[in-house]
């Protein structure tokens, strides 16, 4: 089967098929011939029931016995050559006649044909057609006329059984034409089921009658035409008939050259899904009970073949398809952009292309304040927008998570700005999810496809200025471009040097001070790690900390950071001073799940008191896992360290969560602090901030100090505690030992 399943393809394929073989082998209940499924090995693993009556078998209890112990000791080995002949694909001229035992011991003579078998349970490599031989001459020549009958039921049940998604029609339009073999068969329509109307998908028609000149047909109509038992029973009708009912039908059937017209419903799982018509240019045929009894069968394998089909285009479409969003999936979207990026490499595509990556902004907030569902919502319905203004030639699809890319197309790279601008408007209305308004905006990244770039190469380049435009904001769209490509370039050097900077000790730790704003006294300090780079120098923390966190390397690098820090503040305290040592931890350390053994090994160690180390955690960090967190954050309060919930502010937790959590101390972000003295807003945040702290019995610390401006609105509004480029910079620890024994240094 060529449909793709999220999981196991052949575990789908093989239900599938013993739906179908289950079908098919139901239709042999009313086959008077016996029939027989053989597997590799010899042994039945079907037989029909009209055994029962040829031969006395019950058919469950042959099941599993070597075909040989029903064939007459002398004729054995004809059968291996028959069977042979078989699994070659080699059928004789003439069907050779063999003994059969009966289960009363004699044996019956019977003709005997083999084919390959359908290759579904519970048939197996072969199907054996078995039938009376030696009938008196007019039953001999009816039984033939309905063994033939028969025998061609069962290549039709190979001919389905046998069909993919790729030549499917194909398959139909064959099994039609076998249909038209029949007597008195000169044209087969089968018309599906679509809502209130039932559309011609499939036709043949012989050299007697004419195609159908309608496509589709009312379901009420057929309801009129049918009567009361429509969906359960087949209908016949000869052109007198239809005058009665239908003058237009009787100018279609005349026009069409079909004096009579059988149909037989197609059911599946109890409703209607469409409908065969079989047409006559005679009246008698389609009349016998034997042929409709063979055009009703033949109906309920086209029925079973077309609800396989059905499933295996929901699948294939499912395999594409972005369930949440209804827009191409990861594998569905970038095999359109291979295909895209080729015609454009072959210069059979003369547009320009581009890739438009758009993350929505503090998603992770809409999802854990409002819900997942909401969440989902949201993010199909940014789907659905983009979906309403995607133009022929460009493609939408999802990514994962929250990220939705489009590839786009234009005859000038000049025209990609204005099309993101209309593709980003989607954001301008707030999305509603049931009685609730949410605004949500987005950030999105563009890159202009260049000859010979890859699928991956655009997706990264685009995913680049995706976080460029966040870093910068976001709410916003940034173009990759040679700056870019520059920073790519020097990130990917950084990472490649980050391993090797740990073995060979290239990182320092620095020390910012912190005072006690009324005295100037030194309180505390704050650990900040600095990378001595052989050829760039000293790197601040911001050039390669979010490198490290990528590249998953934060672990060891933060340890290391904490092995320093208690060495230097036991130290510290040998010599007499009590600083509070703050250290920053992140959310991939928080969330180890060593963080508390290695911690009190490391405290342990170095012989530093846990009471003066104090872990500055951001908010976001701390609600990565909240619960996980609660947990950690427990275990290491009740070690005596202090716990510091950094940047406050500009997170997302709750006051119910926050009052949980065993925090000792709020750090308030400088973004904050910036504002003081000139925005009344920052101020009236800020006042906030430090009255939730006396409220919670926290101590509250200001970060980012740079004017004297804004000491002085912070001492005014209650906060005690800060630091900042007004009062030093952060330096190296024996500069900060010259300054803990003075009593205001920066006094």
């Amino acid at each position: 089967m060529n449909a793709r399943t999220d999981g196991d393809p052949s575990a789908a394929t093989d239900r599938r098929r013993k739906v179908d073989g289950g079908a098919i082998a139901a239709l042999f209940a009313h086959v008077d011939a016996m029939v027989v499924g053989v597997d590799e090995a010899g042994l039945v693993t079907f037989l029909s029931p009209s055994a029962r009556v040829l031969l006395g078998h019950e058919p469950s209890l042959a099941v599993g016995r070597s075909v040989l112990d029903f064939m007459h000791p002398d004729e054995i080995h004809r059968f291996e050559e028959f069977f042979g002949y078989a699994t070659d694909g080699q059928r004789p001229s003439v069907q050779p006649t063999v003994q059969i035992r009966h289960v009363d011991g004699s044996f019956v003579t019977m003709t005997l044909d083999i084919m390959v078998g359908p290759d579904v349970e519970p048939f197996g490599a072969l199907i054996g057609t078995l039938k009376l031989a030696g009938v008196a001459p007019p039953t001999e020549l009816k039984l033939r006329e309905q063994l033939t009958r028969e025998d061609r039921l069962v290549r039709l049940a190979s001919t389905f059984l046998g069909l993919d998604l790729a030549d499917f029609d194909d398959g139909v339009h064959e099994a039609l034409a076998q249909l038209g073999g029949l007597p008195g068969v000169d044209r087969c329509t089968v018309m599906r089921v679509r809502g209130d109307v039932a559309v011609r998908t499939h036709q043949w028609c012989g050299r007697r009658a004419r195609a159908s000149s309608r496509d589709e047909v009312p379901m009420e109509w057929l309801k009129g035409r049918f009567g009361p038992r429509w969906r359960d029973d087949l209908y016949f009708e000869t052109a007198k008939e239809a005058a009665r009912s239908d003058i237009e039908g009787l100018k279609e059937m005349d026009h069409d050259g079909i004096h009579s017209t059988l149909a037989v419903p197609m059911l599946h799982d109890g409703q209607l899904s469409g409908f065969v018509a079989f047409g006559s240019t005679e009246v008698g045929p389609l009349r016998s009970s034997e042929v409709s009894s063979l055009l009703r069968s033949a109906a309920g394998l086209l029925g079973e073949a077309f609800a396989r089909h059905d499933a295996e285009v929901e699948l294939a479409r499912r395999a594409r398809t972005d369930l949440l969003t209804d827009i191409d999936s990861r594998w569905s979207f970038l095999e359109q952009v291979t295909e895209r990026l080729g015609e454009l490499g072959d210069g059979v595509g003369t547009e320009t292309l581009a890739l438009l990556m758009i993350d929505l902004d503090r998603f992770k907030l809409v999802n854990d304040s409002l819900g997942h569902v909401v969440g989902d919502q949201v993010l199909a319905t940014v789907a659905r927008r983009l979906e309403t203004i995607t133009q022929p030639g460009e493609h939408l699809g999802r990514l994962g998570g929250d990220e939705i890319v489009v590839l786009l197309e234009a005859e000038d790279r000049r025209a990609f700005p204005g099309r993101v601008k209309e593709m980003m408007a989607v954001f301008d209305v707030p999305f509603t999810v049931g009685d609730r308004s949410v605004t949500v905006t987005g950030s999105g990244g563009l890159a202009v496809a260049e000859p010979g770039d890859r699928p991956e190469d655009l997706l990264s380049q685009a995913d680049a200025a995706m976080f460029r435009a966040k870093d910068l904001g976001r709410n916003r769209v940034e173009f990759y471009d040679n700056t870019l490509a520059d920073m790519l370039s020097r990130r990917f050097r950084l990472e490649s040097a980050l391993r090797q900077a740990l073995r060979d000790e290239q990182f320092q730790l620095h020390y910012q001070p912190e005072l006690h704003l009324p005295t100037r006294s030194i309180h505390g300090v704050e650990a900040l790690v600095r990378w001595n780079h052989p050829d760039e120098g000293m790197l601040a923390a911001a050039e390669f900390i979010p490198i490290a966190e990528d590249s998953g390397l934060i672990v060891e690098l933060g340890r290391w950071v904490f092995e320093q820090a208690c060495r230097q503040l036991a130290a510290w305290q040998s010599a007499g001073h009590w600083p509070i040592m703050r250290v920053n931890v992140s959310a991939n350390q928080l969330n180890h799940p060593d963080v508390v053994d290695e911690l009190i090994a490391i405290l342990e160690f170095s012989g530093a008191d846990p009471t003066f180390l104090c872990l500055e955690l951001t908010e976001s960090a701390v609600m990565t896992d909240a619960d996980i967190s609660l947990e950690v954050m427990g275990k290491l309060a009740a070690l005596g360290l202090q716990l510091a919930i950094d940047d406050f502010g500009t997170g997302y937790s709750s006051l119910s969560y926050l009052k949980r959590l065993p925090m000792h101390v709020l750090k308030i972000d400088r973004s904050f602090v910036d504002g003081l003295g000139r925005s009344k807003d920052d101020s009236a945040i800020v006042a906030a901030i430090i009255s939730l702290a006396d409220t919670l019995g926290l101590t509250v610390t200001a970060e980012g100090i740079e004017t004297d401006e804004q000491l002085k609105a912070l001492t005014e509004l209650g906060c005690d505690y800060g630091q900042g480029w007004l009062f030093a910079k952060a330096m190296r620890a024996s500069e900060v030992t010259g300054l803990l024994g003075v009593e205001a240094p920066f006094g």
